[in-house]
């Protein structure tokens, strides 16, 4: 590995100082001791993946000495025991891999550009029985496999998830990226957007692997310093043939049609519209005015720090950091250094551009963007011979202006500047709700989180006081770090703020941006996920190998319960009940004392108990906090050895996980252009409390539940079991005993073409579940759209239950705008789940389409972005 300093670190040596500096060596003994581990012990797999996907990311984005004597030994003894475990019957394509991957030869040669991207165009879905949106199955059976109770801050579990190498795969992006970014390898250049192009050309393409290679080249086409115009051409050919296929495909091929005729009238457009957006003073002065706000390369990201995935996330992004391209100044010299080299095909390094002035390279960048512009406006030849006479004319100019003394840095390759991401951990207690504390206090009574409340009101407001001409809106992108619950309170302070502030929005437009845990399961990226492969890809999946990556960091704790006063409101929140904190000290010296097993196993439970993202003083005093390190601690590189010297700039640094993690979020901000309108709804309740009768109304954008998987949750936590039991386990409890509600049901149905028919009333009967739903689950029995104005309700007789085989489970489904539900005796009241959020009990409620309080007519929707059109709303 390269330390920044004048010297490298072999690969077993940079292993053993990511596990500690107590001196534990991972030889191969120790490796077989954990592949030959039983497959049924989770700790050995968690421990395996921990340790191989370490491995996989040290290859793909750091160098090491491959000719190191001590990395050849250890290689040779892990092939030969991985070669007796083949032998035995035990093979594991990932290891395979991963072998390869460390032989340099591998790396360099076209087949392996040729695998992984392949490797990363084929994106498998989530399998129906894996935790992101594994099927609660209310709609379907009360025997169910799935834990209601799995809302809280779960332990990290990658083997309760996804595979090792399905994890793996979400670094290739990543990998692929560092590769075009470098100045140096313009033959790997050629060789993905060819191995592209060579996929796009296959007669029998799937849909799904069209859409994701159109995105690989789309980013692609951007991010590469230069690309050959036959590629382009070949490109365009290409691409015509998907701008004919059906809705969406041919949107989205239009889209990349678009950046394809731009690069090859201007190369580099796309590229530099995209800075001009978030660097406004970089645009030329002849351009249109457009309003700024300062902010524009800011972007919010909130944490829901209840969640143990999600609090790793949020200090990952405190702690890593991207190189910063320099000033406004410095990005001119490498932007002109970019047009030159592309237009007249000269190395940027040579023409001098750093020993220019300031005032000569604003004159010719802004001459060399009117010639880009004007370029824009003809034909492809006359363009061309256009932009090689005007700027063969810049190159000479610049020629005469060359000084004695640098002003600036040899031009680099232009890249996007890093968002400043301002990340927000919030603190929502599992506590009861106190009145005019956990909601709103307004006519309408909503029930919210008032901190969350609170932060998404700080985060708008400043923009609503910056100017906006008529018909122009600031974007907001706020990014959501978390669960199901975590979108259901925030949809809640969504839908609070249009009420109190429908001002705000004529000015302001808001995009959320959903960055899911795997602990708990979430029935909305299972959604995401299976609509937008490449969000499956490089999100849903993509998360998930920096939490693994040793060392993690390890989230803060959780918030402290507070005491509250008994109210039929909120009664789970996200369970995190954290005993005590684990100090996680990398350089203690018990670490030498233990085996590479338990080691790893003390690296486990810390990040699962969640410890503060401290770094202890080397004489073992008061720790230093994350905002106390000194700023290149951060930089990009660091996380791993060594500091910058002045020979290696910082932006030359390897990324670190931090790094790589936050490159893939600003890519997220920025790429993912298409927008979900989701419908959003309002469950009204009513709860008698003594001998008065209280309203409250609570805002949800996913599903209610009442029945069986209500009951077992309000079961679980009033007995304080543990939040990872099933339903079945939980009713074999001793204790547990469901009664089946009596409700009686009034509803609106619709038609499929939205058109509502006459008010239907049922008479009271019990019911085992009811499930109202707005977005779809895995084994549901109605299909839901969340963008249209109405929801499924799928209702289960508990007559049903008992039942034989052949009718067993067997219920009635219904499209609705309106449905209603009240017991047949207000002293028996019945708890609901809310988008996995337990409330209760009530003996009355009623699900509407939430309206936009300046027209009653509309329906409130929540700006959900994604990479591509989402194919199960088509």
């Amino acid at each position: 590995m390269s330390t920044g300093e004048d010297k490298t670190m072999p690969l077993p040596d940079l292993v053993q100082k990511i596990i500690g500096e107590g001196g534990i060596m991972l030889n191969v003994t120790e490796l077989s001791k954990i592949a030959q581990a039983n497959d049924s012990d989770p700790d050995f797999q968690q421990l395996r993946q921990s340790l191989f996907l370490t491995l996989y990311f040290l290859t793909l984005f750091l160098s090491y000495e491959e000719v190191s004597p001590t990395l050849k030994a250890a290689i040779n003894r892990w092939i030969e025991s991985y070669s007796m475990e083949k032998a035995g019957g035990r093979t594991n394509d990932f290891t395979d891999e991963l072998l390869r991957m460390l032989n340099p030869a591998y790396l360099e040669s076209s087949d392996f550009l040729l695998n992984i991207v392949e490797q990363c165009s084929v994106i498998d879905l989530p399998p129906p029985d894996w935790p992101f949106g594994g099927s609660s199955s209310s709609s379907s059976s009360s025997s169910s496999a799935t834990s209601p109770g799995l809302t809280g801050a779960a332990s990290i579990t990658p083997s309760d998830s996804f595979d090792t190498k399905t994890i793996s795969r979400s670094l290739i992006h990543s990998y692929l990226t560092k590769i075009l970014c470098s100045p140096t390898k313009e033959k790997k250049h050629k060789a993905i957007l060819d191995s592209i192009l060579l996929f796009l050309k296959h007669p029998l393409l799937p849909e799904n692997r069209m859409l994701t290679l159109l995105q690989m080249l789309k980013h692609f086409i951007i991010i590469c310093p230069s690309i050959h115009p036959s590629t382009l051409s070949q490109a365009l050919t290409l691409v015509k043939n998907y701008y004919l296929w059906p809705r969406p495909y041919g949107d989205f091929a239009r889209e990349v049609l678009h950046v394809l005729t731009m690069e090859a009238k201007s190369p580099g457009s796309v590229m530099r519209a995209l800075i001009f957006q978030e660097t406004p003073s970089l645009a030329p002065k002849n351009a249109p005015p457009v309003p700024t706000t300062g902010r524009e390369r800011v972007a919010y990201v909130i944490a829901d720090l209840q969640y143990a995935e999600a609090r790793v996330v949020h200090d990952l992004l405190k702690m890593g950091s991207l190189p910063d391209p320099g000033s406004p100044s410095q990005l001119q010299v490498d932007l002109l250094g970019n047009m030159l080299g592309r237009i007249l095909g000269v190395d940027p390094e040579l023409l001098g551009l750093e020993f220019c002035s300031a005032e000569h390279i604003q004159m010719y960048y802004e001459q060399a963007l009117e010639a880009m512009d004007q370029a824009m406006t003809m034909n492809e030849k006359d363009a061309r011979v256009h932009r090689t006479t005007r700027f063969t004319a810049i190159k000479d100019g610049l020629a005469k202006c060359v000084r004695a003394t640098a002003e600036f840095e040899p031009p680099h390759i232009p890249r996007l500047p890093p968002l400043l991401l301002q990340v927000i951990g919030l603190k929502c207690a599992n506590t009861k709700p106190r009145k005019g504390d956990e909601y709103y206090d307004n006519n309408l009574k909503y029930v919210l989180r008032k901190q969350c409340y609170q932060t998404l009101l700080g985060i708008v407001t400043p923009y609503t006081k910056m100017p906006s001409p008529k018909g122009h809106k600031h974007v907001v992108r706020i990014g959501i770090v978390g669960g199901d619950s975590t979108i259901h309170h925030l949809t809640s302070a969504h839908v609070c703020l249009r009420r109190e502030h429908p001002q705000f929005f004529t000015a302001v437009e808001i995009r959320y941006f959903f960055l899911p845990t795997s602990s708990p399961s979430s029935i909305f990226a299972t959604f995401l996920a299976r609509g937008d492969r490449w969000y499956c890809r490089n999100i849903l999946h993509g998360l998930r190998p920096f939490l693994y990556i040793a060392p993690t960091l390890a989230g803060p704790p959780a918030p402290t319960p507070e005491a509250g006063a008994t109210s039929p409101l909120s009664k789970s929140g996200s369970v995190g009940r954290s005993k005590g904190a684990i100090m996680l000290d990398m350089a203690g010296p018990s670490m030498a004392q233990q085996d590479v097993i338990s080691s790893l196993r003390t690296l486990q439970a810390a990040r699962n108990m969640g410890t503060n993202s401290f770094y202890r003083t080397s004489d073992g005093s008061e720790p230093l906090s994350a905002d106390a390190l000194p700023k290149k601690s951060a930089s990009a590189g660091s996380m791993f050895q060594g500091s910058q010297t002045v020979a290696q700039t910082e932006r030359d640094l390897p990324l670190s996980p931090g790094g790589v993690l936050k490159q893939e979020i600003d890519g997220f901000f920025r790429e993912a252009s298409w927008k979900l309108r989701m419908k959003v709804f309002q469950c009204e309740c009513w709860a008698v409390l003594g001998e008065e009768l209280h309203y409250y109304t609570i805002p949800f954008c996913l599903r209610v539940e009442i029945g069986m998987n209500a009951y077992a949750r309000g079961f679980l936590e009033a007995n304080e079991l543990p939040t990872t039991l099933s339903l079945s386990e939980i009713q074999q409890h001793k204790a547990f005993k469901f009664p089946p509600p009596a409700l009686s049901m009034k509803h609106i149905p619709m038609n499929v073409l939205g058109v509502a028919r006459p008010a239907q009333t049922l008479d009271c009967r019990q019911y085992s579940s009811v499930v109202i739903s707005n977005v779809g689950q895995t084994g549901d029995k109605m299909v839901a759209n969340p963008t249209r104005p109405w929801v499924e309700v799928y209702t289960m007789d508990n007559d049903s239950k008992k039942k034989k085989a052949k009718d067993e489970g067997q219920g009635h489904s219904y499209h609705a705008s309106l449905i209603e539900f009240e017991t047949d005796d207000r002293k028996r009241q019945v708890d609901i789940l809310v988008d996995g959020e337990l409330y209760g009990p009530f003996h009355r409620i009623r699900v509407s389409a939430c309206a936009v309080p300046d027209d009653p007519g509309e329906i409130l929707e929540l700006p959900i972005m994604s990479y591509l059109p989402l194919l199960d709303l088509v």
